[in-house]
Formats: C-alpha cells, sequence, structure tokens
C-alpha cells in the first residue's frame, strides 16, 4: 500500500470553508509594492480596503468551491517579455 502524501489533518484543514479572516491574513503578508493580478493593483490597495475585498473574495471562494467552476477570465492571463540588458 502508497502512503497518502497528505495527513488527516492536513486533509481537513484543505477542505475547510475559506474565511474571511484568512483572506485578511494574506492580504496582510503580501509586499505592499507588488501587483499580485494583471489587475495591477498594489497590495496596498487590497490591505487598505480589506474589509470589502476579504468579503468578496470570500464568497468567491465559496462558489468555486461548491460549484467546482472557474470563471473563464479568471483563466486569463499576460505575457509580459522581459529584455535582458547588462546595464539598466
Amino acid at each position: 500500500m502508497i502512503p497518502s502524501p497528505i495527513s488527516c489533518d492536513d486533509n481537513v484543514a484543505l477542505l475547510a470553508p475559506v474565511t474571511k479572516q484568512a483572506i485578511e491574513c494574506v492580504v496582510k503578508t503580501m509586499p505592499v509594492d507588488k501587483a499580485p493580478n494583471p489587475d495591477g493593483l498594489l497590495a496596498e490597495f487590497y490591505r487598505r480596503y480589506s474589509n470589502v475585498v476579504a468579503l468578496g473574495v470570500t464568497d468567491a471562494m465559496e462558489y468555486l468551491f461548491y460549484s467546482a467552476r472557474f470563471p473563464n477570465d479568471w483563466k486569463a492571463t499576460f505575457i509580459s517579455l522581459i529584455s535582458k540588458v547588462s546595464a539598466p
């Protein structure tokens, strides 16, 4: 028998609902000068308005878990070419 790489405790944590508090915790750990998404909004925006943003993200995560469907626009990505230069 091959042992499971995920423990029972880990499995319970992975299947637990996403909470507003968990989203707020993640937002607080993001570097403030980085944009986590292609929308270009900096983490500072998400921190400042975390009380509003966290609720929307929580609702979206619940939808994803219960429907098992990602909106098509969430599957899109931007590709940016970064040229290599010897000196900026």
